[in-house]
């Protein structure tokens, strides 16, 4: 249960600027698009993994002879990999392809962090100066040191769900906040539609373009969940 929070806790945490990144790169894709590449493709290549992985390692723990992978997992969880690897043919060859992901996955997290921090304390600049970037990289490095150093891993499952407490009801008003938005951009819509056929809109399709505040969004995609991100 306490890494179910973990997990938790960790997605949350990390869900304000990995959003805003994922976001920034996915300019000119549609919202449909933008929501199957962060909601569905992941999950689907996380059980892919998990399924060939771990039914490998249950194969070779049930099936083998007093390999001990099972005892070396639950003496260090973080070579789990790794003592599976050494029981199969080219060990070598797949734990460095194993760590070249681990270093892939840690570089990208960490410069996704890095700049979107570095927007934020830049008054939402799209393209902070690199030394911003450069600043928090290192402050992101150091605390994460200074956790591992000084707690181990409960140090950094400690940071991770305290950090994550203030963001879950933040995430509650940005789910708010999209709902209004695309209701917003509904009503856009039809206003544009009612204009490009001459009509007035009437009743609860009644809606100004003005009181949206913005111009562009009349000049959008037809559909909300293909409009395409502009940000």
């Amino acid at each position: 249960s306490s890494w179910t929070i973990f997990y938790w806790a960790w997605v949350i945490a990390w869900s304000p600027f990995v959003g805003t990144f994922v976001a920034r790169v996915s300019r000119g894709r549609t919202i449909k698009e933008y929501v199957f590449g962060v909601l569905f493709v992941p999950p689907l290549l996380a059980c892919l993994w998990i399924g060939v992985f771990g039914g490998a390692a249950l194969n070779l723990e049930l099936n083998g002879t007093d390999v001990g992978l099972a005892a070396a997992t639950e003496a260090n969880i973080t070579v789990a990999l790794f003592e599976m690897f050494d029981l199969m043919p080219f060990s070598g060859v797949l734990s460095v392809l194993a760590m070249l992901l681990i270093f892939i996955f840690l570089v990208t997290s960490a410069d996704s962090a890095s700049y979107i921090v570095a927007q934020m304390t830049d008054n939402g600049s799209i393209n902070p100066p690199l030394y911003k970037r450069v600043v928090w990289g290192v402050l992101i490095a150091a605390i994460c040191l200074t956790l591992i150093v000084a707690g181990g891993l409960s140090g950094l499952q400690s940071a991770a769900v305290l950090s994550a407490l203030p963001f879950t009801f933040i995430l509650y008003m940005m789910v708010i906040v999209l709902v209004r938005e695309l209701r917003a951009d509904r009503k856009a819509m039809l206003t544009q539609l009612y204009r490009r056929h001459g009509e007035t809109p009437v009743g609860a399709d009644a809606f100004e373009a003005e009181q949206l505040g913005e111009e562009e969004r009349l000049r959008r995609a037809p559909s909300v969940v293909n409009r395409r991100i502009n940000s």
